[in-house]
């Protein structure tokens, strides 16, 4: 639980460094517009990095006084957090699309934390006489931290918050177990997913592969330079990849993409040059997959893909439900992997005037050669179906990937930059070159077996 709250709270606070406003415009419905508050917003982001840092450093210590106080202390936090912006909500002056299920997502994690303390003081007095007298202040903190955050919600005015830490958990019961256990299971899902083996590369091929088994957390930055008018695009996309294990020979692989940053130029009626940033549309892909139990070497997936109109501002989507089918075709080598993974929507409803009709089409190549580099290319070709003009239907790329995966603790964690070029693109607002960066930290599995074997 510590490993997971260290990874999103780390997250958060680096959002909050990057792009406060954002952050506090999903949550609260409006952006940061002074430099006073974005500093406050930056300081926040600080304080959330070193509160991952510390949970870091203490998720081995499970039972221990260190991290018996950090878990006190995240349930002030989430608890102060829950009561403020309810306080929030309920007065319907400032509310994001992310409020209420941060609320809930805050509250939850408050019950945990609670729950947690309780279980370990009950443990604590089954061994020893002593811990029987530290059940009085761990009460005493919880009413106090009530006390003094309820009152304070009644003074909410400008307070700003975060995103929630999504924190999952197989019980609350305390181990002993060490970290390299969690290393071992990662490991073990690694090797099960590949031929056998858990290394570096072997980690590195399962992350190229569209279809793998692990489960990965992938966050990925571009910047795409425009050719007329002479800006850029800016984005930060969240990937996790989720497959899970129908049966022995059947895996459903979904794979969200969630922009949580994106911001673009824009022409306004006067013809003048303005920049919107905030919230993107919502992509979500599901692939059935035969496993290589009968697939072999062949990568092979197919199923329905959406696009959902969660744009927080009108020019930052196309405020349409679109649905459309999708399809994956590849093979995994000893030293390579190669693919083509097509997508295409047809606009089936929502608000927007125009009608879409559009096709990603992603072709990916890549070399391992050892100790977990990879060399390659995976551009996405853009078609737009109703371009106006012909010359502005297709956007392609030529790129080239170089990727690297390395243990972070436990974690194998890939890191991957690319550069891109698109020698064929619109004549206006058309994407000219893009610069890529990318994180990709492997979890462990939170769904495991095979969920149809008892049908």
């Amino acid at each position: 639980m510590l490993l997971i709250t260290a990874i999103i709270e780390a997250a958060t606070g680096l959002a909050l460094l990057v792009t406060p406003s954002v952050v506090v415009e999903l949550m609260l419905g409006s952006p940061l517009e002074t430099y006073a508050a974005v500093t406050v917003g930056h300081i926040a982001g600080a304080a959330l990095l070193a509160l991952g840092v510390a949970a870091w450093l203490a998720r081995d210590d499970r039972q221990g006084h260190t991290a018996r106080g950090l878990v006190a202390a995240i349930m002030i936090y989430n608890l102060g957090v829950a009561v403020i912006l309810s306080a929030a909500g309920v007065r319907g002056q400032t509310v994001g699309i992310a409020l209420w299920p941060a609320v809930v997502l805050h509250a939850g994690m408050t019950a945990w934390c609670i729950v947690s303390l309780l279980s370990e003081e009950d443990d604590a007095i089954a061994t020893e006489q002593r811990d029987a007298m530290s059940l009085r202040p761990t009460h005493i903190c919880l009413i106090v931290a009530l006390l003094v955050i309820s009152d304070g919600a009644r003074a909410i005015g400008q307070t700003t918050t975060n995103h929630p830490p999504t924190l999952t958990t197989q019980g609350a019961t305390p181990s002993n177990a060490p970290a390299q256990s969690l290393e071992q299971e990662i490991d073990s899902e690694v090797a099960e997913a590949g031929n056998g083996q858990a290394s570096l590369t072997e980690v590195n091929k399962e992350l190229s592969n569209p279809i793998s088994t692990i489960w990965a957390l992938s966050f990925q930055q571009n910047t795409f330079w425009l050719n007329k008018p002479e800006r850029n695009v800016v984005n930060l996309l969240f990937q996790p990849v989720l497959p899970v294990s129908l049966t022995d020979n059947w895996n459903l692989i979904a794979r969200p993409v969630i922009p949580v940053f994106n911001s673009i130029p824009y022409v306004n009626k006067n013809g003048n040059l303005h920049r919107v940033t905030g919230f993107g549309d919502t992509v979500l892909v599901e692939l059935l997959s035969p496993s290589p139990k009968l697939a072999g070497p062949w990568l092979l997936g197919a199923g329905p893909t959406f696009i959902f109109p969660t744009a927080s501002n009108a020019r930052l989507g196309q405020n349409k439900w679109q649905i459309g089918p999708t399809g994956l075709l590849g093979y995994l080598g000893e030293k390579w992997i190669a693919g083509v993974f097509p997508q295409q929507w047809w606009s089936v409803g929502g608000p927007g005037s125009n009608t879409t009709s559009q096709m990603n089409l992603q072709y990916f190549f890549a070399y391992f050669p050892a100790a977990g580099w990879s060399v390659g290319t995976s551009p996405n070709m853009l078609v737009n179906w109703y371009a106006s003009k012909s010359g502005n239907m297709v956007t392609f790329p030529i790129g080239l990937n170089v990727s690297k995966v390395v243990k972070i603790g436990p974690l194998p964690v890939k890191f991957g930059v690319q550069g891109q070029y698109m020698p064929v693109h619109p004549d206006v607002f058309g994407q000219k070159w893009d610069l890529q960066f990318s994180v990709t930290p492997v979890i462990p599995k939170l769904i495991k077996g095979n969920v149809l074997d008892d049908w």
